[in-house]
């Protein structure tokens, strides 16, 4: 049999899982509802899809052709955030598109440091809702 420590992880693990799936559902259902004479329809993306598509993403960014186009478009910035032009920071690439993905040219990227980097990414998902 189970231990009660054993039980309660077995539990924690359920709603930390569990909830934000249930979460998404509901929020899909608010957004989509139902269509008319259409029953019940959302976007309900497999959790093996996700984690195929954020797998290959990962291991592109490890790549050594990502790291030749990244240092190509530093190269391009002269070292230099291209939205603040702040000098001698961690710079990051900013995919403008993701048309080429896995065949970036440096002009596909946008050199900036970690702050902007997360400002951008922040505008984008304000721009989704």
């Amino acid at each position: 049999m189970f231990s009660m420590f054993e039980i309660s992880l077995i539990i924690a693990f359920i709603f930390a899982i569990g909830f934000p799936i249930s979460i998404a559902f509901f929020l899909n259902y608010i957004v989509y509802g139902r269509k008319k004479n259409k029953g019940f329809s959302y976007y309900s993306p497999t959790k093996s899809n996700i984690i195929n598509e954020k797998t290959s993403y990962n291991k592109h960014l490890t790549s050594s052709s990502w790291d030749i186009i990244r240092k190509e478009a530093y190269k391009r910035a002269n070292f230099t955030c291209e939205r603040c032009g702040k000098k001698n920071t961690r710079l990051e690439a900013h995919h403008l598109n993701y048309n080429n993905l896995g065949n970036e040219q440096p002009e596909d990227l946008l050199v900036v440091c970690r702050k902007c980097h997360l400002e951008l990414e922040l505008e984008k998902e304000n721009n989704k809702n």
